[in-house]
């Protein structure tokens, strides 16, 4: 787990039905090399059962967030699409993300769920809490306020931020990367003094991993 707050409790009004986009944001914490994200799970309520038809309408994206001006922070591109499952009803439900995808470190990122039928599915909703905290990895938080678009199909401009601090319930999760470390051993590899820049050449057997690789050199004093 990345970052949660499914722990706080459900507010008692109605949930945010996908008669609307709806999107709840959420940053990431400082490790250097990021994160892998694997699914985001959303508290979901349903009234009566969902058709398979209308399972089908369903959407579930990871999006990018805006970088500066007065829409900073919200909804900017669709980044990955997040797997539905066959089977959505009152719940914690999971939305699986393809695999390797990589959050960067201290970057806002979005949640956005909405439905393509042409009304949206206003008997699905997501559930929201009065509390502003989360729990998680060191420096993740989940925004306080979530974005809705007037339309079932969201765009960036139609997405805009709530009044109102109540934020969806969710829960990221992932793994934070560990960049592997390469040391290399040589021995008897000595330099003359002043000799100025050395380069070093640092060949893999295969390909690295998306945290990348650390190469660590020390020197020594000549025997």
């Amino acid at each position: 787990m990345l970052v949660s707050n499914l722990n706080q409790t459900a507010a008692t009004g109605t949930p945010y039905p996908l008669s609307a986009a709806r999107a709840q944001g959420f940053t990431t914490g400082s490790n250097p090399a990021g994160y892998v994200l694997t699914n985001i799970e959303v508290a979901l309520s349903v009234t009566g059962t969902l058709a398979a038809a209308d399972v089908a309408t369903i959407r579930a994206e990871l999006w990018s967030a805006v970088a500066s001006g007065d829409r900073a922070g919200l909804p900017n591109a669709k980044l990955a699409d997040l797997t539905v499952p066959s089977n959505v009803e009152t719940g914690t439900i999971a939305f699986a993300a393809p695999s390797d995808t990589t959050l960067s470190k201290e970057t806002t990122y979005h949640l956005v769920l909405y439905s393509n039928n042409s009304g949206g599915l206003s008997n699905l909703g997501l559930t929201y809490t009065l509390s502003t905290s989360e729990t998680g990895e060191s420096g993740w938080t989940i925004a306080n306020k979530y974005s809705s678009a007037p339309t079932p199909v969201p765009t960036a401009s139609s997405l805009s931020e709530s009044t109102f601090e109540q934020p969806a319930r969710i829960r990221v999760n992932g793994t934070v990367v560990v960049p592997a470390t390469l040391t290399l051993s040589v021995a008897n590899a000595t330099v003359a003094e002043n000799v100025g820049d050395v380069t070093v050449t640092a060949t893999l057997d295969e390909a690295a991993g998306t945290g990348g690789v650390g190469v660590t050199l020390a020197a020594g004093s000549a025997s």
